[in-house]
């Protein structure tokens, strides 16, 4: 007879009270299954919150923040069920748990050997296993981070994970040494490289400039942003200036907005890191340059407008819309053939005219009175002075008359001001509701809904050509241009 007897899984380690003084940690940071390995051996302050180590982990290894992720403790394979933690987006998304805002590095690592998981993307699924090598006495010269030693370059984004990059480095070799490739193969390589030669790519993969990582670590460089201090929190890390101006400590950077301190001061703690990512990418403290040039294109639209209405304005119908003639002029202006179909004789089955229209009116521009358009005193002068009129109307933004579109407004300027407004890991929705907003239904505020809020603001801005066209309305990519109009708006 047979005994069959279960095998329990074995408890996990659990979070930890915090160590009574700052440490510095030097840990070995290894990419599970890579081979030859890929690791680094980093020091960073044992009083980091795991939200703040991401970046610097991010930084360390390569990688582009382009994907989810996540920190976990204990080895789901050993002791199944494990204690994670949550990102800004799980607990928009409606997770419950413990936020990795409110975890200190020393709460989960206190002894050498100690260990820790981070998951980055989940679609190619690396995981990368921290271990406590090393702990002394943190002095007050150490730097924010710093990489010691490591090993290979980070493999490219989206390659598959550690078997798919196993096999295109395979596909690579066999490139290199003049074997046959299938075309097939051939584009996977090209989309996963680019045009680079073979031995380049075998190269590259071996190459890790520790100094230059190093460097950036050492200047609080992560992520793309300048931190000026990574051992208390994200917040202080990515823009202190605004931590200063919010609890009113000290003075403002000359390109800190108020409004936008006000969001980082009004903002959820556990968004908070995200919101201060976007600010650091949308890079507010960069000159705002605007050739003459540039300008008079971007207006243009704007200042037709007016010049179409006149002092002496246009009739409106009974409903107070523009009539037909003056509909199908304004379509053929902003070219809404490439957006629109039907008529467009109609304006009130032409919806972009309509919010064109409203955005002139925002601006001052044109007026509406007694069933009559009008361009307005000021938007006759602005209309022949195009620098003028670009200023004017980033003083004009956010067109938002309540707070919530308002606020919508102002994350898409940021959002602008950052390059890439709708890019899959900025979350608009998540940030508005670490704000305090939220739909009456109680399900979570999407993306789409947060950018209609904030249609005239955005409506400007397409109209400006802030947007990439081929982008279409719901993919908006801003412009270098549009990021210049997008800062100046936020410091008016």
């Amino acid at each position: 007879m047979v005994r069959m007897t279960s095998r329990r899984p074995s408890p996990g380690p659990t979070r930890r009270p915090p160590l009574a003084d700052a440490l510095t940690y030097r840990l070995r940071v290894d990419l599970s299954e890579t081979a030859p390995p890929i690791w680094r051996l980093v020091e960073v302050p044992s009083t980091l919150t795991l939200d703040a180590l991401h970046p610097i982990l991010q930084t360390a290894i390569g990688w582009t923040d382009s994907h989810l992720h996540e920190f976990c403790l204990g080895d789901p394979q050993v002791h199944g069920p494990v204690e994670r933690y949550l990102t800004a987006f799980d607990i928009a998304e409606g997770d419950v748990g413990v936020a990795e805002a409110d975890v200190r590095l020393d709460e989960v690592l206190q002894e050498v050997g100690d260990e820790l998981r981070y998951t980055y993307d989940f679609g190619d699924g690396w995981t990368h296993l921290l271990r406590l090598d090393a702990v002394r006495p943190r002095a007050d010269q150490d730097p924010p981070a710093a990489l010691l030693d490591g090993a290979r370059a980070c493999p490219p984004e989206d390659c598959g994970g550690p078997y798919g990059y196993g096999e295109v480095l395979d596909l690579v070799r066999r490139a290199a040494e003049g074997r046959h490739v299938d075309p097939e193969d051939a584009e996977r390589l090209s989309l996963t490289f680019g045009p680079t030669d073979p031995a380049d790519v075998l190269a590259d993969a071996e190459r890790l400039d520790i100094a230059s990582i190093d460097a950036d670590l050492r200047a609080g460089r992560v992520g793309g942003v300048l931190a000026a201090d990574l051992s208390d929190s994200l917040a202080v890390a990515l823009w202190p200036d605004l931590v200063g101006l919010v609890s009113g400590a000290a003075s403002p950077h000359p390109a800190t907005s108020p409004v936008v301190a006000d969001l980082v001061a009004r903002c959820d703690a556990r968004i908070r890191p995200s919101l201060l990512h976007l600010i650091a990418d949308a890079r507010l403290d960069a000159p705002v340059l605007v050739d003459a040039a540039v300008a008079a294109a971007m207006v243009e639209p704007f200042a037709w407008f007016v010049r179409h209405v006149g002092v002496s304005g246009l009739a409106l119908t009974a409903q107070g819309y523009l009539r037909p003639a003056d509909v199908r002029a304004v379509a053929e202006r902003l070219h809404l053939d490439a957006e629109w179909i039907g008529a467009m004789n109609r304006e009130s089955r032409t919806p972009q005219v309509t919010e064109f229209r409203r955005a002139a009116q925002h601006a001052g521009l044109v007026r509406v009175a007694k069933g009559r358009i009008h361009a307005t005193a000021r938007g006759a002068t602005l209309a022949q002075d195009p620098a003028a009129l670009w200023w004017h109307l980033a003083d004009r933004l956010p067109a938002g008359r309540r707070d919530a579109e308002r606020d919508a407004e102002l994350l898409a300027l940021l959002a602008v001001a950052a390059g890439a407004a709708e890019a899959a890991d900025l979350r608009i929705g998540q940030l508005m509701a670490g704000l305090g907003w939220q739909l009456r239904s109680g399900l979570p505020l999407e993306d789409a809904t947060v950018w209609d809020w904030a249609t005239t603001t955005t409506e400007t801005l397409r109209r400006l050509g802030c947007f990439d066209a081929s982008g279409g309305r719901r993919r908006r990519i801003a412009t270098p241009a549009g990021q210049s109009f997008a800062r100046a708006a936020l410091r008016a």
